[in-house]
């Protein structure tokens, strides 16, 4: 955002002067009241106003010598150690360093699979020769349908309060998750803290518990 500025633009080349003024507050008349910034660059060069402003620097594999040695503040050792980098070593060093600068190997993350299959909540309520549109598959219910609802209308009178709540916003993937933790045993507190509608989000979490059909003496037990 500071390379390549089109003189003639001046939004641009107000926001490169702006980012230029934070990093010289950031790196001298902010330092010791908590107030950081981090900037980001794939160059190294053409960043001396930054270099001079800067408290740390975690520096990644870069492919030319030149730009090497200026991320590496001028130790050649280190920047010749490059070349055979593997995916995930960083360079740090900074004022904070007392020792040096140090290079790191961070770990690399590797994604699990969890199971994405969704139970059926609920058959589907409109018969096959209805007009409204059939779902896409067996779980999903048609954009078209009205709300399904699994209590009774005859529960009392917390129940009906529950009515007034909007749980749209809960989708089927916690719905399933709410179904299977609760066939496995979990308590309800443990639930709605793993699917996140816990605190101020626990009302919407016993309104959508009512329309899974789980009832009072259920959820008091």
């Amino acid at each position: 955002m500071v390379m390549d500025i089109d003189k003639d633009e001046q939004v641009e080349s107000d926001v490169a002067k702006k980012l230029k003024m934070v990093a010289r507050i950031c790196g001298q008349e902010s330092r010791g009241f908590e107030m950081v910034g981090i900037f980001i660059s794939q160059d190294a060069a053409g960043l001396s106003w930054l270099r001079k402003r800067a408290l740390m620097v975690l520096a990644h594999q870069v492919m030319m010598m030149s730009e090497r040695l200026l991320v590496c503040n001028e130790d050649r050792a280190i920047a010749k150690q490059m070349d055979t980098w593997p995916k995930g070593r960083t360079l740090a060093y900074g004022i904070a360093f007392t020792e040096g600068p140090i290079v790191v190997q961070q770990p690399i993350f590797r994604p699990r699979i969890v199971e994405a299959n969704i139970p059926n909540l609920a058959p589907n309520p409109f018969p096959q020769n209805s007009t409204i549109v059939t779902p896409v598959n067996d779980v999903e219910t048609p954009s078209q349908a009205a709300p399904l609802r699994l209590v009774n209308d005859t529960e009392n009178e917390a129940s009906h309060a529950q009515k007034n709540i909007d749980t749209s916003s809960v989708g089927n993937d916690v719905r399933g998750i709410i179904v299977r933790m609760r066939r496995a045993g979990d308590s309800l507190t443990k639930i709605s803290d793993t699917v996140g509608l816990n605190g101020r989000k626990y009302p919407l979490f016993t309104a959508v518990c009512q329309e899974l059909g789980i009832k009072k003496a259920e959820r008091e037990a």
